[in-house]
């Protein structure tokens, strides 16, 4: 492609010139450790840092230190970690600065004070390894020391990347941020301009990383003139670069170091300033490869090593003073130079005491800045209601205002300071931003809006301007003049300005005529007691001018709205005469009825009555006038009754309790009376828990716990009438109780069960498992027998088994000390009560094995 912009990229790039040098004169690395490369020779210094491998640091146009950073905390030129400088990404732990290349600097291409932070997740750590985040950096934060933006930290670009990440200028403006993904055998280059970073990258095919990490960690360099990509993953692979498009193509495989091979094979690499030669290191050793002859084969037969030392990984890194520095602090005097004349220098830079390096150097970060040009204008616009802006050039790319909106112009309706931001590339990287300072007299527009009405068609309406000016007036229909006279309904509009002032001046007059003549009207109260005032609510139009009151009786008032009281009770029409002026005139009628005062008594079905018994009240008053009844029966209330006039009620207890009836009226006050019911309590009838007798015994008594007051009656259901009873036999006795006073009934129920008798079982089961092993009658409420005989027979008639004992053991199914076969065994009980009364028990016992 032809480029755009050559002169300004030139400058820019002279042999990465002094101008890009500035921005790479203080290095920090390492633990506490720097160089500042402003003094000749370059001087060792210390600072804040702590990094194993992964750094960044960055300077202003003039060499001076703004900040730097392991890709997790960042320090200010003061060496202190910024306010929002620490936790990047939101983690703890050196997952970003154990990172062959875990941090870059890239400059937002657009905003001279703002830097991008890169932090790329490092090989140690299965959940950040690959993980790419960045945030901001503004310098015009914390009084210029610099701060990272709230809200644009640790924002997650992509994952699943290996720790290589190198920065490179692209052309038309923009820069290129390189990674290679690890799930891929590819490269990725995310394009960095005045919009901001692509989400989107551009995808090149890459050779497979080698050696014992499978190409997982090592550097990436590119060369001074961007034409080429140098990559240390175990192998050593060289592709050519397009800064135009961010492809690579064209791999060349400089030295090859198969997977899985110990140890981990190539890891940091650099080009030299002028693109020929290639230096890097392998873990023993540091190599040179001499690019520029050309041939595969040679430049591979051209490996040099540079110094029989034993060294561990570590980077390399051009520096600004044209000299190459490896992270040994290892120095190549003249690297353009082949062989053993690009004087290689084992550790021949010396750090600052207590300050120390590891693997990593700062990262080669990517930085362009755009020219900024700015313009203010000052306008003012003469009553216009909107004024058009229009950017101070056209033909440039990206035009952006401050409300959003895009294109060369755009309209504003109020003064104040407007912008527009646009782009310049066809000689050079510009913004453009002109500001316009606008005072905008915009027309004033008055507008009135007024209802006329006539009351009666014979009346004239005058209309009349809002303000008396000496303007020229217009009406829309061609009448001139700010007033007239009109007897028709309609809009009339009237026009008037003031040029001076942008004032524009409307006044609508919106004339009518009721469609129906204006009614009087009122409301009245439709029932009222005798004696009670009248409301009478005049809800007439306040057109009428006077009122004439006829109330039916002969009664004759004026006024709005008067007070009157009736003398009789009666139904009256009442009439509202109102007057508008003498052609209009209107009535309205409405009925009032007066209601006499009335009492409101009842009666009972009984003044008295037993204890769970209802009674039944019944209004006595007429209900013609009645709205409602609430009838109220001692402390429990019952319920409105709208329809009819009788209510009932049951009492649950016994006592003398009021009847309250409640009446109220549609129109006269509510009337309340009251009477006594007298409840007679229901007799207590307590005959005790049930009981038992025993065969032969005298019998027992029964009787009413409960004495009850003279002129009690009794009934049992043996027939005996007072309040004891004989019970001789078992059985089920009732008594029934009425009170001396109304007679209320109770009644009472006691049961007589037998007792003192055997419980006889008829099969059991001697198989010694210590359930139901004996053959033992059980006597129930055995306080009653005196003696008992057991006798147990076989079917030959043999008496197998006799007892005499209540208590004993029983039989055990043997006889003469053998098990008895299974069958049915009669038996024979005799036994005898402590009343003297013999009874006799014959059965059949089943004996189951």
């Amino acid at each position: 492609m032809i480029c755009k912009y050559c002169g300004f990229l030139l400058l820019f790039l002279a042999s990465f010139g002094p101008l890009h040098a500035q921005y790479d004169n203080v290095w920090a690395f390492g633990r506490n450790a720097g160089i500042d490369f402003n003094t000749h020779p370059a001087r060792a210094i210390v600072t804040g840092i702590e990094a194993g491998e992964g750094c960044a640091s960055v300077c202003n146009d003039r060499g001076e230190l703004l900040f730097y950073t392991n890709g997790y905390t960042v320090w200010n030129r003061e060496h202190q970690p910024m306010p929002r400088g620490q936790n990047l990404p939101s983690t703890t732990g050196g997952y970003f600065t154990s990172s062959s290349q875990g941090t870059l600097i890239a400059a937002l291409p657009d905003n001279p004070d703002r830097y991008y932070i890169f932090s790329l997740g490092s090989f140690e750590n299965a959940y950040y390894f690959g993980r790419l985040y960045y945030s901001v950096v503004d310098m015009s934060l914390d009084n210029g020391l610099g701060d990272v933006v709230a809200g644009e930290k640790g924002i997650l670009l992509d994952s699943m990347l290996t720790e290589h990440m190198s920065g490179v200028l692209g052309e038309d403006c923009g820069l290129w941020l390189l990674v290679l993904s690890r799930a891929k055998d590819e490269a990725k280059a995310f394009r960095i301009d005045h919009k901001g970073i692509a989400r989107q990258p551009v995808i090149s095919e890459r050779i497979k990383g080698g050696g014992a990490l499978n190409g997982g960690i090592g550097c990436m360099d590119v060369s001074a003139n961007r034409r080429r990509i140098a990559v240390a993953q175990g192998n050593l692979v060289v592709y050519d670069f397009d800064p135009a498009t961010g492809v690579l193509s064209r791999p060349v495989m400089v030295d090859n170091f198969p997977l899985g091979v110990s140890p981990g094979g190539y890891y940091g690499v650099a080009f030299s300033p002028d693109n020929t030669k290639l230096y890097a290191n392998d873990v023993p050793f540091f190599y040179q490869f001499d690019l520029s002859l050309g041939n595969v084969d040679d430049i591979r037969t051209s490996k040099l090593k540079l110094s029989d030392t034993r060294f561990r990984n570590a980077a390399i890194k051009r520096g600004p003073d044209g000299k190459m520095y490896t992270a040994t602090m290892s120095v190549i005097h003249e690297p353009d130079r082949a062989g053993s004349a690009c004087r290689f220098e084992d550790r021949g830079l010396q750090l600052a005491a207590g300050t120390s390096s590891s693997w990593g150097l700062p990262n080669t970060n990517a930085l362009l800045h755009y020219e900024q040009r700015h313009s203010i204008r000052y306008d003012t616009f003469h009553c216009v209601d909107e004024a058009v802006l229009r950017a101070g050039q056209t033909g440039m790319e990206d035009y952006v205002w401050d409300d959003g909106s895009t294109g060369t112009s755009r309209k504003v309706r109020s003064s104040g300071t407007y912008w527009v931001r646009y782009y310049d590339f066809s000689v050079g990287c510009i913004r453009h931003t002109d500001s316009f300072r606008v005072v905008l007299r915009p027309n004033v527009y008055h507008h009135t809006s007024t209802e006329k009405e006539g009351l009666c068609p014979q009346d004239t309406v005058r209309l009349q301007a809002s303000l008396n000016l000496p303007l020229s007036y217009t009406w829309t229909d061609g009448v001139a003049g700010p007033q007239r006279r009109v007897h028709q309904p309609g809009l009339y509009i009237l026009r008037y300005s003031n040029d001076t002032a942008c004032s524009h001046y409307t006044d609508s007059f919106r004339v009518q005529y009721p469609a129906e003549p204006y009614r009087v009207s009122f409301t009245a109260d439709s029932f009222v007691c005798l004696g009670a005032a009248v409301t009478l609510q005049n809800t007439s139009s306040p057109r009428f001018t006077g009122f004439l009151w006829f109330m039916g009786d002969g009664t004759l008032l004026e006024g709005r709205q008067p007070a009157y009281r009736y003398t009789d009770t009666g139904t009256y029409r009442v009439r509202l005469a109102g007057r508008l002026n003498a052609y209009c005139a209107d009535t309205v009628d409405v009925v009032v009825t007066v209601d006499p005062r009335i009492g409101g008594g009842f009666t009972l079905s009984a003044d008295s009555i037993c204890q769970g018994q209802s009674v039944t009240a019944q209004s006595l008053t007429p209900g013609n006038t009645v709205r409602g009844r609430h009838w109220q029966w001692a402390s429990e209330t019952g319920a409105d009754v709208i329809e009819g006039h009788i209510a009932g009620h049951a009492f649950a207890d016994a006592g003398q309790f009021p009847v309250i009836l409640t009446t109220r009226f549609r129109a006269c006050p509510d009337t309340v009376y009251q009477r006594k019911l007298y409840v007679d309590p229901v007799p207590l009838v307590d005959l005790g828990p049930d009981t038992g007798l025993c065969a032969g015994s005298p019998g027992i008594v029964l009787s009413n716990k409960t004495e009850g007051e003279p002129g009690t009656r009794y009934l049992w259901n043996t027939g005996d009438t007072g309040r004891f009873v004989l019970a001789r036999q078992p059985g089920r006795y009732s008594l029934s109780v009425w009170s001396a006073a109304l007679g209320c009934l109770a009644n009472g129920v006691i049961q007589v069960h037998k007792r003192c008798y055997l419980d006889i079982p008829n099969a059991f089961t001697p198989n010694g498992d210590g359930h139901n092993d004996f053959f033992l009658p059980r006597s129930q409420a055995g306080s009653g027998i005196s003696s008992l005989n057991i006798q147990v027979l076989n079917r030959y008639g043999q008496l197998v088994f006799e007892s005499q004992s209540l208590d004993g053991m029983g039989w055990d199914g043997r006889y003469l000390g053998r098990d008895q076969p299974e069958g049915v065994y009669p038996y024979i009980i005799d036994l005898t009560m402590e009343s003297g009364h013999v009874e006799r028990y014959v059965g059949g016992l089943t004996l189951v094995r």
